[in-house]
């Protein structure tokens, strides 16, 4: 699973871990206990004005 702004990758969740892209470092997150069921959702802290924008998930 991949989630990108634009062209930045805000985080990529593979073999059970999420890694985060550098400008979202201690700010990005998946609920890893639903996946399972289908939720992928984003979740972002610490939320700023360059946040906003389209995402899409892979």
């Amino acid at each position: 699973i991949k989630w990108f702004k634009e062209t930045d990758c805000v985080c990529v969740y593979k073999n059970g871990h999420v890694i985060e892209g550098k400008s979202y470092k201690n700010r990005a997150n998946l609920n890893t206990h639903v996946l399972e069921r289908g939720d992928v959702s984003l979740h972002l802290n610490n939320f700023n004005v360059s946040d906003v924008g389209d995402y899409y998930c892979q």
